[in-house]
């Protein structure tokens, strides 16, 4: 039984490398294997990754386009509502110039309003004048955002305007309606 265990001794280093020849071959058949299927997986995920690439860049011209068309409409509300606001102005230019001309003022204060209407309306054709220039192309070089702050800034300017004429035609009546109250208290018309 000794001379087993020691022929099993000496013989177990040559089984376990037997063992390794033969396990090598396998080994390398799963590494090629692996290698293959890896190689595989990452032509597969190249060719995700060119059709990611792509897909982005379509995404991403795509929001480009949209905030044109975004900007481009925001420009043409701005500008519509900019017209709007001149063409009320004009028409109420007009009436505050009929009105004041029924009322009773003396004629310092009849040219001094009339004046102030003849300003206010020359201040809105600058501003119209402004509009037609954002809207010819070259005359102002100007991107989407400069545009639309400089039609808000001709709008606040024609709401200050507007307010002016209202100003104006309501310290003119009261001038009217002061001057009518002295002369019904002097009893002359």
């Amino acid at each position: 039984m000794r001379k087993f265990k020691l022929m099993l001794a000496l013989a177990l280093p040559f089984f376990a490398s037997a063992q390794l020849v033969v396990e090598a071959p396998v080994l390398e058949a799963q590494t090629t294997a692996q290698n293959v299927t890896m190689t595989k997986q990452l032509t597969e995920a190249l060719a995700q990754s060119t059709t990611l690439v792509k897909t982005f860049n379509t995404v991403k011209e795509g929001v480009n386009i949209y905030k044109e068309v975004s900007s481009a409409v925001r420009t043409l509300k701005s500008i519509k509502g900019v017209i709007d606001k001149e063409f009320e102005l004009i028409k109420l230019a007009s009436e505050t110039g009929r009105n004041i001309s029924k009322l009773d003022l003396s004629n310092e204060t009849f040219d001094k309003a009339l004046d102030i209407v003849s300003d206010i309306v020359e201040a809105n054709n600058q501003n119209m004048e402004s509009v037609e220039a954002l809207l010819t192309n070259g005359k102002i070089n100007a991107d989407d955002g400069e545009r639309i702050l400089i039609l808000q800034n001709i709008e606040e300017r024609t709401d200050k305007n507007i307010a002016a004429l209202k100003t104006l035609y309501s310290r003119c009546k009261s001038s009217h309606d002061r001057r009518s109250m002295y002369k019904k208290v002097r009893g002359t018309n």
